[in-house]
Parts: structure tokens; C-alpha cells; sequence
């Protein structure tokens, strides 16, 4: 356990730049919200860009995982000749990437909050009361880190993937991990049109109120059966970086 807090502690440092520009770029665009709000007394641009930052941390851990393994090339050698683990290793990144995700989301949702209590009349606009609209805040950032989550578990796997097949099929690698790309989204859909992906899914409902009294209805089968496969594309990328990979 020592061990992979220690990793967690280097992971942490290193993905510290990426959070860094994260952070000041957020801030930059918060602040516009605020002196917009003063110089044209538009009272709504808080609360709305608030939401805007909120719903463009859906990239937030793919951009985390992107800087990080940028930065990591340099001393890329170092980490894949590690003792630890090709699980121990990625897990340290992906935790490093979920914490600095949820600090600057809980930042932009104290930012969008603050804003909703200077503008109370949004709430009765949306037919919603501050503790519902609370209630169904977190709901939806919850969906929102989720969903950033699987993206950037997917890029670890195809990250993997190309450090893989690259020193086998040299510049041909970029085909097939382009093809993939375009690929897989399509098997995924053609699944999804069945009644074995509607049986494994369709269960579970959960009620979410959007604004101005519309509902929407979620599955917790649906979240199960993309955590099954954000497992088993983990599993993958730990097996590929314990065994396949070869540093170059």
C-alpha cells in the first residue's frame, strides 16, 4: 500500500501541471462571468457559465490522461521498468486524474451555486427549489464524472494500445488505432439496437429533473454494463503494460 502512495504522490506532482492550466483556464472564464455580471448587469452570466464549466469537465480526465502521459514520455523508460504492477501503475495515474477532477468540479459547482442564490428567480423559471436543484446538481455532475471517467479509461486503453503495436508494425499503427476508433463506436451502436443490450440495461430507473419540469429517465443497468467494460479495458491495459509493451 506504501508503495502505490507513493506512486500516487509522483503521479500527483506530475499531473499538477495539467491540473494547473486546467485550473487557471476555469478561473479566467469564471472571472469573464463575474465582470460580465458588473458591467452589464447580467445577473444570469454566473449561474450560466458556472454550468458551462461544469459540463465541459466531461473532457476534463481525457485531458488530464493526456497531459500526463505527455509528460510522462521523458521518463517513460523509467516507469514501464517498474517492479510495480501494470494495474498498480495505471491505477496511480487514473486516481491522481479522478482527484484533480473532483477539485476543480467541486470548484465550479460552489461557483454555479453562488451564482443560483443571486439569481433565485431561475429556480422558479426551471420549477425547481434551491435543495432539488442541490439534489439534482450532484446527480448530474455525478453522471458528468462517470462519463469522464469511461472517456478517459478508453484513451488509456488505446494509449496502451498504440505503445503495443508500435514497435511491432511501426507507422501502420496509427491505421489501425484510427480504424478502431471509427470501428468499435459502430459494433457498440449495433448493439445497443438489440434486445440483449435492452435486457442488460433497461433496468434500474432513475428519474432526473432537467428545467422547466422536464424529466428524463436513466438507467442504472445502463451505468452497470459501461463500468463492466471500463473494467474489463483496464484489465486489458494493465495485462498489455505488464507483458507487451517494450521500451524503445
Amino acid at each position: 500500500m506504501s508503495a502505490w502512495l507513493s506512486l500516487l504522490k509522483k503521479e500527483c506532482r506530475l499531473g499538477f501541471i495539467g491540473f494547473g492550466i486546467a485550473f487557471i483556464l476555469m478561473m479566467v472564464i469564471l472571472v469573464f462571468g463575474v465582470i460580465n455580471t458588473f458591467r452589464y448587469q447580467a445577473q444570469e452570466a454566473i449561474p450560466i457559465i458556472g454550468l458551462f464549466i461544469i459540463g465541459a469537465h466531461i473532457f476534463y480526465f481525457l485531458g488530464y490522461m493526456i497531459v500526463n502521459l505527455f509528460l510522462e514520455r521523458k521518463t517513460l523508460h523509467i516507469w514501464l521498468n517498474s517492479p510495480q504492477s501494470g494495474a498498480v501503475l495505471l491505477s496511480a495515474k487514473l486516481v491522481s486524474g479522478i482527484l484533480a477532477m473532483l477539485v476543480s468540479m467541486a470548484i465550479a459547482c460552489l461557483y454555479t451555486l453562488f451564482g443560483t442564490l443571486f439569481n433565485m428567480h431561475l429556480l422558479k423559471e426551471i420549477h425547481l427549489n434551491l435543495s432539488e436543484l442541490i439534489r439534482e446538481g450532484i446527480s448530474i455532475c455525478i453522471f458528468i464524472v462517470l462519463i469522464s471517467i469511461y472517456i478517459g479509461v478508453i484513451f488509456t486503453f488505446i494509449w496502451t494500445l498504440y505503445q503495443t503495436l508500435r514497435s511491432k508494425i511501426g507507422k501502420w499503427v496509427w491505421l489501425v488505432i484510427i480504424a478502431l476508433i471509427f470501428i468499435v463506436p459502430w459494433i457498440l451502436g449495433k448493439l445497443e439496437l438489440t434486445g440483449i443490450y435492452a435486457l442488460l440495461t433497461t433496468w434500474g430507473a432513475i428519474k432526473v429533473h432537467l428545467w422547466a419540469g422536464a424529466v428524463s429517465t436513466i438507467y442504472l443497468g445502463t451505468f452497470v454494463f459501461h463500468f463492466v467494460i471500463a473494467i474489463i479495458l483496464f484489465a486489458i491495459s494493465s495485462w498489455l503494460l505488464d507483458r507487451k509493451i517494450e521500451v524503445s
